[in-house]
């Protein structure tokens, strides 16, 4: 594919990440993202985390064991006395194969 001669369609992709302790307890982060609508982009915020803990709140991939998806609700990930927890889980089409950083 002639990929210099290809047409180009540029689209601008807006994230705010905002970090914040919560007062009423302390060491207890809230990480708020905020991503302007782009229309025809879908986006997908994608967390890596640990084999050793627990999922829980998240439905797995079809046919790919380590994938799993926050479809809907809230969802936590917890190794020992520490947990995450995130959502609420919006689902629209599962790609996977997306390119970048292989995680391995």
């Amino acid at each position: 594919m002639d990929f210099p001669s290809r047409a180009r369609d540029e689209k601008r992709l807006t994230t705010r990440i905002t970090v914040r302790e919560l007062a009423d307890a302390p060491g207890t982060f809230e990480l708020d993202f905020a991503i302007d609508e782009t229309p025809g982009i879908a986006v997908t915020i994608e967390l890596c985390f640990r084999p050793d803990g627990t999922l829980t709140g998240v439905e797995p991939h079809a046919t790919e064991p380590a994938t799993f998806f926050a479809k809907s609700g809230t969802a936590r990930y917890t190794v020992g006395a520490d947990t995450i927890e995130f959502g609420p889980g919006s689902f629209g089409p599962a790609r996977i194969a997306m390119a970048g950083v292989d995680y391995t």
